[in-house]
């Protein structure tokens, strides 16, 4: 017997016997200290460190190593008591082995169904090891969360025979032809063949229901979804069952609500006026758009007309245009080394620096896009984060101003648009969005181009698009954005048209011979990226210079920010003083003079006009003084509701809503036409404002709605004569407050109350943020506008001040005469031989000269 303290290491766990403990001991060759009761002990340490794990009774028949002959005891050591039987090692590999198929069924179960798990799919034994190895299910699969099923049971299109009639002209002839294959069935049967003929198919699960047959897809499961074994075929057969079920129900509920609503609706509207007002209170509250609403009929004509929304209000990013390749592109991207570079790109968590602000981060500094579309070197990676995150966003921005510019300009000039270039359409160049806002183009031309086509005036299903350009720098994002448009020129970089214009002598921006231009101009989120003024005014220079003449479209869009806004409220400052004449001044001063010349170039402004937002060509109100403001919280900005695509949702980790009000500031121009000069009786100024005031509610109404006691006026309406809700309006009980821009270029605060007008009262209830607004208000006051102060701005003695001051200066005179001049009032020590830090002489005072006086 031998009493000793004795430390055991086993898997990086220490374990001490006591001093007393009258074990019989004996070393190994790498000095372990083993016993037959200490083995004991050790097991079970191991059972407390993996609890109820399925490796317990496998780490019960592990060996002991075995012992060198040599021993400090003089006891003999029974080998055949430390060595495991037979038995145990069977035992121990068969559970080894029952746990390597229960990870495989696990895993291939994650495979198949992804973060979902059917209902009572796993046993406690399996689900344990489930839940260790991916954590809990986030809830309970349906068969549209497997990955390669194809949910065509729904809109199956029917089986159609072609008849001959009596006029010698083919019709068409349905008829229901009989189930085809038996899916499920198919699933279980093929699988068994597989699987060394195992009988393991259920028969109940062979017998079709009537709604199974019903609604049945044309292609078999089989060919969508390989099961792994009898037990996922099983729960996929039961997955579409209860999804084939749910849609039966659903149809069924539908129907009896349809006709509830039918017979509600008779014994409403036929004994009961009434309730009809109850109906108008209840969508007034609601969201839903005024265009399709069963009251539209009670909105006045000059208020639809006025509308700028689009329709549906809420926008959705187009689904197989644009989500789908999206999505497919991403799929070669982890979703985690996305978000991080996205994060990276963007500003962190929210993404602040994309085309939208979270209103929690309104505090950080307001900059532009962290990535461009014109960068030359752009990753892999961060041009996937770049149409994930930038571009859905930009369409919806470029697609709410385009249908805005679409009812401010008419049909005519989107048709004339379609049919110019022999029917190839026009040119259209994306500057700054990657291809976004050639995608909101190409809707605007589909949706017109079906109206044409049910009005007989177009045939045929060729579009003319038009000749599409985008600008994208970098090749990663031009790969990326090829996958999404078709007949698209991919430039590198803007044209640069300034200098070409001055070497060619033409230097009126009229058309030269091979150079391109443009009918539509879209610059989404390049100014705010130049940082100094001579830039941003050269590129707006630029853009001008690509719009065509002859009635071109320029639209310039930034971030609904303060920032964002000065940039825009710039460019519309400097095109209205450099290229239209809107003021009566027909000439302006070149600022770039050329070498050697006195005197300054004088350039005779064009056409054109302001199309949105602005309903004046004055000095915008909320931009009073140039450059940037501090502490700004009044400026000119609209908002646009769209709804997320998943992959942007998943980008921004976002459970909680998948919709998003996107803030931007806009303006757009037309060059060569100005659309005001068409109509003589067209109210401008002090006068438009003073009339949209007393409203156009009884003046020029269509003849749909005159009545008998309709009287004919002089006052014309016309939608270019409107102030513009500029903020949301202020819906309180028995008016409404709309903030305005009026024509004059003040911001005022209209007063609509109940009874001043009960249309006027509800068409304000019905107005939107950036609405125009015709039917007048009671009462009207100026608004008191927070516009910041200037930064780096002088006080206004400042220049009276300067030009006042006198400077003084003393003459020293020497033996030898005049030495030099110095500033009176000030001691001049001589600091020659004092060093700096850095161990250098300092230069001296600066010495004076003929500058200095």
């Amino acid at each position: 017997m031998l009493n000793v303290f004795a430390k055991c290491r086993f898997y990086r766990q220490n374990l001490y016997l006591p001093h007393q403990s009258g074990l019989r001991v004996c070393v190994c060759s790498r000095s372990y200290i083993l016993c037959k009761d200490f083995k004991r002990r050790r097991v079970e340490q191991k059972h407390s460190l993996y609890y109820k794990s399925p490796l317990n009774k496998i780490l019960k028949s592990i060996s002991t190593p075995k012992f060198d002959n040599q021993s400090f005891s003089t006891c003999k050591i029974l080998s055949d008591d430390l060595q495991p039987s037979f038995d145990e090692k069977e035992s121990s590999f068969n559970e080894l082995q029952k746990y390597a198929e229960i990870e495989s069924l696990v895993r291939h179960a994650r495979q198949t169904f992804g973060d979902t798990l059917p209902k009572d799919y796993f046993s406690k034994e399996e689900y344990v090891v489930y839940e260790r190895l991916f954590g809990p299910p986030l809830r309970e699969t349906t068969i549209l969360d497997i990955r390669g099923y194809n949910d065509t049971s729904i809109e199956r299109p029917q089986s159609v025979l072609l008849r001959e009639n009596e006029d010698g002209e083919l019709e068409e002839l349905s008829y229901e032809s009989p189930s085809q294959s038996r899916n499920e069935s198919s699933i279980l049967t093929a699988h068994n063949d597989a699987s060394h003929d195992e009988e393991f198919v259920d028969k109940d699960l062979l017998v079709e229901s009537d709604n199974v047959d019903r609604f049945q897809p044309e292609e078999n499961l089989q060919s969508q979804i390989k099961p792994y074994n009898e037990r996922e075929a099983k729960a996929i057969i039961q997955l579409h069952r209860n999804h084939v079920k749910l849609i039966a129900e659903m149809e069924q509920s539908k129907e009896i609500e349809i006709e509830k609503n039918m017979y509600i609706g008779e014994d409403k509207y036929e004994n009961n006026e009434e309730d009809q007002e109850v109906v108008s209170i209840e969508d007034e509250q609601s969201t839903e758009d005024l265009f399709t609403s069963s009251d539209a009929n009670r909105t006045h004509p000059h208020t639809i007309a006025s509308r700028s929304r689009s329709n549906p209000s809420t926008l959705c990013v187009p689904n197989q245009n644009f989500v789908v390749p999206v999505t497919e592109l991403l799929t070669r991207t982890n979703p985690t080394h996305l978000q991080l570079a996205a994060e990276k790109a963007f500003g962190g968590k929210g993404l602040p620096f994309s085309v939208s602000i979270p209103s929690s981060m309104k505090h950080l500094p307001q900059k532009e896009i962290g990535l461009s579309a014109s960068q030359y070197r752009m990753s892999e990676i961060e041009a996937d984060a770049y149409i994930s995150a930038v571009m859905p966003g930009a369409y919806a921005s470029i697609m709410s101003i385009l249908v805005e510019v679409r009812k401010r300009l008419g049909q005519t000039w989107l048709r004339d648009l379609l049919l110019s270039g022999n029917g190839e359409g026009p040119n259209v160049i994306d500057a700054g969005s990657g291809g976004a806002g050639i995608i909101a183009w190409n809707r605007i031309v589909e949706a017109e181009w079906e109206i044409m086509k049910d009005e007989g005036i177009v045939k045929g299903d060729f579009i003319p698009f038009g000749k599409s350009n985008v600008v994208t720098g970098s090749d990663s994002l031009r790969h990326r954005a090829s996958k999404l448009l078709d007949n698209t020129t991919f430039l590198p970089r803007l044209p640069d048209y300034i200098h070409a214009t001055q070497n060619d002598g033409n230097s009126d921006g009229g058309l030269s011979k091979g150079r391109k231009m443009f009918n539509i101009v879209i610059a989404p989120y390049i100014l705010l990226a130049e940082k100094e003024q001579f830039k941003r005014k050269n590129m707006i220079k630029n853009l001008w210079t690509l719009v065509n003449p002859n009635g071109g479209i320029l639209i310039i869009v930034e971030k609904g920010l303060p920032r964002g806004f000065e940039a825009v409220a710039e460019a519309r400052s400097f095109i209205l003083s450099t290229y239209i004449d809107s003021t009566g001044i027909k000439y302006t001063e070149n600022d770039i003079d050329s070498s050697g010349s006195e005197t300054r170039e004088h350039k005779e402004k064009e056409e054109g006009m302001i199309v949105a937002p602005c309903t004046n060509h004055l000095s915008c109100p909320m931009y009073l003084n140039s450059g940037v403001s501090s502490g700004r919280k009044d400026f000119c900005h609209f908002s646009q509701r769209y709804i997320r695509p998943p992959f942007l949702q998943k980008l921004l980790d976002a459970k909680a809503r998948n919709h998003e009000d996107l803030k931007f500031s806009y303006i757009v121009f037309r060059r060569g036409i100005d659309d005001r000069k068409n109509f003589s009786d067209l109210l401008s100024g002090d006068k438009a404002t003073s009339q949209s005031f007393e409203g156009y509610e009884v003046h020029d109404l269509p003849e749909s709605h005159q009545d008998e006691d309709y009287v004919e006026t002089n006052i014309k309406f016309n939608t270019l004569s409107l102030p513009r809700v500029i903020l949301s309006p202020l819906k309180r009980h028995g008016h409404v407050t709309l903030d305005l821009c009026t024509p004059s270029a003040q911001i005022e605060r209209w007063t609509i109350p109940k009874s001043f007008s009960k249309v006027a009262y509800r068409d304000a209830r019905k107005s939107k943020w950036g609405d125009l607004w015709a039917l007048g208000a009671k009462t009207r006051v100026m608004k008191n506008l927070r516009l910041g102060n200037p930064i780096n701005a002088k006080s206004p003695n400042f220049e009276k001040n300067l030009k006042n001051k006198v400077n003084k200066y003393d003459i020293v005179f020497g033996k030898d005469g005049f030495k030099r001049f110095e500033r009176a009032g000030k001691k001049i020590i001589d600091r020659y031989e004092k060093r700096t830090k850095g161990g250098r002489l300092s230069k001296g005072p600066k010495p004076i000269g003929e500058d200095d006086f």
